[in-house]
């Protein structure tokens, strides 16, 4: 068998899932900015699906002119499965933290960007677990009656609004 052959990049597997609308208009705003030792981390939104706002970090090291590799950080699912983190775990170093890969990766001279997933930290319909689950569930049959599946909504995002 000829792996070359079957294999199938992003794009293609994103159209083999469904089709999405595009809406062009990022609207990315910088939130916040925080200077740390050996980077300069922001807090950034953007306009993905129908308008719908994602925040996510971006960690740029500093002192590097020349252009430099990204690395695009996916969190987990969480602590267990806690709505309440997401892209946070990977980005902000604490004490209490050992997931923060996102700087590890930005202090080698990546530049790192960890969007928060549907429906995690800033993207969470409740503050409720229970209910943000059943918000959650009835979200993604939403989208099942326009074609589109949560993860084939998610993948699209990483796709065409990361990369």
């Amino acid at each position: 068998m000829n792996c070359e052959k079957n294999r199938v990049n992003a794009k293609d597997m994103l159209k083999r899932i469904s089709e999405f609308p595009r809406d062009d208009t990022l609207n990315l705003q910088v939130i916040s900015e925080e200077e740390c030792d050996l980077y300069t981390r922001k807090l950034v939104s953007y306009n993905v699906f129908k308008d719908e706002k994602v925040e996510a970090y971006v960690l740029i090291p500093k002192g590097i002119s020349t252009p430099m590799p990204s690395v695009l950080a996916i969190h987990g699912e969480g602590n267990n499965n806690s709505y309440e983190s997401g892209k946070s775990n990977l980005a902000v170093e604490r004490d209490d933290n050992y997931l923060a890969v996102a700087a590890e990766l930005c202090k080698k001279g990546n530049v790192v960007i960890c969007p928060d997933r549907f429906p995690y930290e800033s993207r969470r319909i409740s503050c409720d677990e229970l209910q943000n689950e059943y918000e959650r569930i009835e979200a993604g049959n939403k989208l099942l009656y326009e074609g589109i599946t949560e993860l084939g909504k998610e993948i699209n995002e990483l796709i065409n609004y990361c990369s």
